[in-house]
């Protein structure tokens, strides 16, 4: 992507580009050690390309990511003792266009070892070291993941575990394997089909949201994709906003209208079948039902994302 944006503007073949863009110039780029502006121009010069305005190269260097909605839901079900860390070779640009389309990443992992700000990059130890330094952890304590196998095997080196990725879904399932996933919460399946592109991600957005506790960041991006919802779209999307929101008035101790809003999500949530979304539909009706049937001091007290898993 960025290679044909940098062409479309030039003319110069993507063939003649790469070696400039993605060699030397970058490895210090992704070590802090030029910043962007710097980096641009030396990445002319390299490629004996003309002058180009930050807004032809800041897009094409920037913009080209895509968030994994099964990565970010297993990112918001991870136990409460686990202390992540993203460790990522990438530069202050590559940063910055991660968090435009996965916002909600800091709050899922708060703790970052990124090449740009600790000078390092894999498989060089120290950057492993840096992130282990982050997260008060000792080496045998920890567990790596990455979809480069020589970057496992470089973590391997240095007494962590690690796994190599191949697709969203095993990250899930390893680290479910391994305990450090929450199993009140049901395995991540892919959205309805219904809901693809932007919609799949707000969808799942508000899943990690629920999962994480964060009922009423839960309740907003909901919110967002049913207001362009129609017919059993609308009304299902409806039915999770409702058990968010009273998820919201439960947790700040008031029982009347979390009571009413659970009745009302159950309502519209039953007109469903067993399962939509990944989500256990007939099992989370049976809790909302056991809930409605509590006293409200007893409704107050429980765990409410162990409650009503997703």
């Amino acid at each position: 992507m960025t290679l044909q944006r940098i062409h479309t503007a030039t003319g110069v073949p993507a063939g003649t580009l790469r070696p400039h863009l993605f060699g030397p110039l970058e490895d210090e780029f992704d070590l802090g050690r030029v910043t962007a502006t710097a980096f641009f121009r030396a990445a002319e010069r390299a490629a004996g390309i003309p002058r180009l305005d930050d807004d032809v190269w800041i897009p094409a260097w920037r913009d080209i990511f895509t968030p994994v909605p099964a990565a970010l839901s297993a990112l918001g079900r991870l136990e409460p003792d686990v202390v992540p860390v993203l460790v990522s070779n990438t530069n202050a640009l590559h940063w910055e266009g991660v968090l435009r389309v996965a916002p909600e990443l800091p709050r899922l992992v708060p703790l970052t070892a990124l090449s740009f700000e600790v000078g390092a990059a894999k498989p060089d130890p120290a950057h492993f070291h840096a992130a282990l330094a982050r997260a008060g952890a000792r080496s045998e304590d920890a567990l790596y993941a990455d979809d480069r196998p020589e970057l496992v095997e470089a973590a391997r080196g240095l007494g962590i575990d690690g796994f190599v990725v191949t697709d969203p879904d095993l990250l899930a399932s390893e680290l479910l394997d391994r305990g450090f996933l929450t199993r009140s919460s049901a395995p991540f399946q892919a959205p309805p089909a219904r809901f693809g592109g932007a919609a799949s991600l707000l969808f799942v957005r508000g899943l990690v949201e629920f999962r994480a506790r964060r009922f009423f960041e839960a309740h907003e991006e909901w919110e967002l994709l049913w207001k362009d919802s129609e017919g059993d779209d609308k009304l299902f999307l409806q039915g999770l906003i409702q058990l968010a929101a009273a998820c919201v008035h439960i947790g700040r101790g008031n029982a009347a209208p979390g009571r009413r809003l659970l009745a009302l999500a159950k309502e519209k949530l039953d007109q469903f079948g067993d399962d939509e979304g990944g989500i256990n539909l007939r099992f989370l009706g049976k809790e909302i039902g056991a809930a409605l049937a509590e006293a409200p001091d007893v409704l107050l007290g429980v765990d409410l994302r162990s409650r009503f898993p997703m």
